[in-house]
């Protein structure tokens, strides 16, 4: 097993693709301050070892920047 900072797993994954996509029964592994991986929960739980965050019923979603101001 790999370590990790962090498992978010959201009930939905907004991407920043071109079409609008929400990815369900996803993880997000954050190791070393960076995202390390986008895998399935199982995958996830699998592969890494650190603190899981389960986010039912919650999106998760990538930061929006307003650069003018």
């Amino acid at each position: 097993m790999q370590p990790a900072d962090l498992l978010l797993c959201p009930e939905w994954l907004i991407t920043m693709e071109a079409e609008v996509t929400a990815l369900t029964g996803r993880c997000v592994v954050v190791a070393g301050g960076r995202i390390a991986a986008v895998l399935s929960v199982e995958e996830a739980i699998e592969q890494f070892e650190g603190p899981r965050l389960d986010l039912a019923q919650q999106v998760l979603m990538p930061g929006l920047v307003n650069t003018h101001t």
